[in-house]
């Protein structure tokens, strides 16, 4: 079997059902810039980003309505008190995405470009980043008493020293808290003895990305003795050296794996892995489905994993939907917030197709829907005519006759626009944990800010589903919920064994 390399797509600008914005944090590659800037007006740069989120998120008004303009008062309220202390770009970024997350879980974002009229952006020195976080939170601790206190210690729990490349990270107990702290940074972004991660008591997590913004929160949950998932951060215990299960290793490697792969289970059952469905992608699933149609068309069950997968595009995962096939898939269709500024895409489409992947023969496709749309500008608008998609195959495949999908609490955006399709389908059952739940509010667009320094993503449909199945906020239930008592790395033993019986 053959598996090619993908990488996730974070944002896109091409139309299409689902939305294509990556839940999962990449918690070690952000390259933004994070040179601290006194010139810049906060107040300024907020009021902007304020005013072009409400008149033109397609979202802003249905969260409104769901949530208040009262709570809204007051959220503004504290965003306001918080915003006149913050003096540095990573400050106000945090912010603002804490005054987004009012709105839904995620389809927007907002990026800090630097000063891109006046000087090329340059990473900073390690004394300039020592200035700049020198007073972010420590727990100091003696390294050597900590390593004595470990080997007397009677029984494992995450206390340990970790390592997560660059980093290696010490975790002590401190009262009802777990604190991760930096032993050894080969970045200078962190310094030994700054705090990297918290675990609360009740196993929930969170971890700071090397520009020391919060990363994605989320459950906490240790595999065997040495392997620890902190939300979507993975270490691996280094000290003490515990003995552990052999399956473990090889299912923290597979899942930290961004490489999609279909593998042979037992003799009935194959193993499809979608750690994405990146638009780059599409071809690489393609060709794994292509290379190997014959062994699946004769294989009675097909495990298909997109745990962890956060989206993509939609066309990504084209190529899988005719082996689930049973029944026309109905895809309930989008509206369209007509806005001067949101239009502007459409426009963009048409003017520079190359661009954006549009063939000629779509131009004119896309310059009816402008049309359509500037002619209804403050209005939601289905430019497609149709409520309700209809999608139908040729044919339905004797084989495979039983299909199981693998989704947890990050399997979000298009991978949930790909789990309504399957769900339709006699032969799929869902198996794990609700998904991210954030699909709803779709089709990503960017600005930037007049200064230029900052870059508002937001979103410009919105789902016919909603109100009646809303899925942002909730995700999409399993079938068959794994409960704790099956840990992850059992998931694919347990589910070929349910489907051999």
């Amino acid at each position: 079997m053959k598996s090619v390399l993908q990488q996730t797509t974070l944002l896109c600008a091409a139309a299409t059902l689902a939305g294509c914005v990556s839940v999962k944090d990449a918690p070690e590659t952000d390259n933004l810039p994070v040179s601290p800037n006194s010139d810049i007006n906060y107040q300024a740069e907020f009021s902007w980003l304020k005013k072009t989120f409400e008149e033109n998120d397609a979202g802003f008004s249905y969260a409104l309505s769901n949530k208040g303009e009262v709570a809204y008062q007051l959220h503004n309220q504290a965003t306001q008190e918080q915003l006149e202390t913050v003096d540095d770009p990573d400050a106000f970024r945090q912010l603002v995405r804490e005054w987004l997350a009012f709105f839904r879980k995620g389809h927007h974002g907002i990026e800090y470009l630097g000063e891109v009229d006046k000087q090329p952006t340059v990473e900073p020195s390690e004394s300039e980043l020592k200035e700049r976080f020198k007073d972010w939170p420590r727990l100091d601790v003696d390294l050597e008493e900590f390593k004595a206190y470990l080997e007397d210690k009677p029984h494992t729990d995450y206390e340990g020293i970790w390592e997560a490349a660059p980093y290696t990270v010490g975790i002590k107990q401190i009262g009802e808290e777990y604190v991760g702290f930096i032993i050894r940074s080969e970045t200078p972004y962190w310094l030994p003895g700054q705090i990297k991660l918290r675990i609360r008591k009740d196993d929930s997590g969170q971890y700071y990305m090397r520009d020391h913004s919060e990363g994605a929160p989320g459950r906490v949950e240790i595999w065997g003795n040495n392997y620890l998932q902190v939300s979507n951060f993975s270490l691996q215990r280094s000290f003490p050296q515990l003995e552990g299960d052999q399956a473990i290793p090889r299912f923290f490697e597979y899942l930290n794996n961004r490489e999609p792969s279909l593998v042979r289970q037992n003799d009935n059952t194959l193993l499809l892995r979608v750690p994405s469905f990146g638009s780059q992608n599409r071809d690489v699933i393609n060709q794994l489905i292509d290379e190997n149609r014959e062994e699946i068309l004769k294989t009675a069950n097909l495990i298909i994993d997109v745990r962890s997968n956060g989206g993509g595009t939609d066309s990504s995962y084209e190529s899988i939907l005719p082996l689930l096939y049973t029944h026309p898939i109905r895809v309930p269709g989008i509206e369209f917030y007509s806005t001067e500024l949101n239009n502007q895409r459409q426009l963009d489409f048409i003017q520079n197709p190359q661009k954006y992947g549009i063939k000629p023969s779509e131009v004119e496709e896309h310059r009816e829907r402008y049309e359509i749309l500037i002619s209804r500008v403050g209005e939601f608008v289905n430019v497609f005519d149709d409520s309700v998609w209809i999608r139908e195959f040729d044919q339905v495949h004797a084989f495979p006759k039983n299909i199981s999908i693998l989704i947890d609490e990050y399997s979000g955006s298009t991978t949930e626009q790909f789990l309504l399709a399957a769900k339709q389908s006699q032969k799929v059952k869902l198996f794990g944990r609700s998904t991210y739940g954030v699909l709803d509010i779709s089709n990503m667009y960017s600005v930037d800010s007049p200064s230029g320094l900052f870059r508002l993503h937001y979103s410009l449909s919105r789902s016919l589903r909603i109100p009646h199945m809303a899925i942002d906020g909730v995700g999409i239930q399993p079938d068959y919920y794994l409960d704790k008592s099956i840990p992850d790395y059992l998931w694919i033993e347990h589910v070929a064994e349910v489907m051999n019986h």
